[in-house]
């Protein structure tokens, strides 16, 4: 990708495991390009970026790949990728960094948070319901418990008139 590994010439200092290695001039987002006085270096480290007359301090660990040939970063957080990014971004692109927006790349959060459910929450997720007979029962008897109630006044008068008038027939005829 060119975004990440097109290299850059801007001064970087390393330190690897206490040893100061010195200043490194060519580096990408991948890695920094190998160069004889990084023939032995691997490991963790500090790179600090020298950035308007104060060191921004990032923890680093980094893996020798001879065939890229450059010490290539891994492991890098979060903060410390976003503010390398923002440096290398600026540089890139030619534009003069200003201390608002590095202050603002490095305000990133530590971890960012999951986006994923997890199984408890999958699991509250989860509706458990009843059969469709039984909610389909359900649901006729209340309807046709809740109409019995609200016609009431209307059904019951009209089935005690109709038993009235047909109830003496009845007991005639038989």
């Amino acid at each position: 990708m060119p975004d990440v590994s097109y290299m850059v010439r801007a001064p970087l200092i390393l330190d690897v495991e206490g040893q100061r290695i010195g200043s490194i001039d060519r580096w990408s987002l991948e890695g920094i390009a190998l160069t004889p006085e990084l023939d032995n270096v691997a490991g963790f480290g500090l790179l600090t970026i020298p950035f308007h007359g104060f060191g921004i301090t990032l923890q680093v660990q980094l893996v020798r790949d001879q065939q890229a040939g450059i010490l290539r970063f891994i492991n890098l957080g979060n903060r410390e990728f976003g503010v390398l990014w923002h440096f290398y971004r600026e540089i890139v692109t030619g534009r003069a960094i200003s201390i608002d927006r590095m202050i603002s790349a490095m305000d990133v959060p530590l971890d960012l948070v999951p986006m994923q459910e997890t199984a408890s929450e999958r699991k509250a997720g989860q509706a458990s319901v009843l059969p469709r007979f039984l909610r389909t029962a359900f649901f006729v008897c209340l309807f046709s418990g809740m109409a019995f109630l609200a016609y009431r006044p209307i059904v019951m008068p009209a089935v005690a008139e109709y038993c009235a008038d047909v109830g003496p027939r009845l007991m005639a005829s038989r």
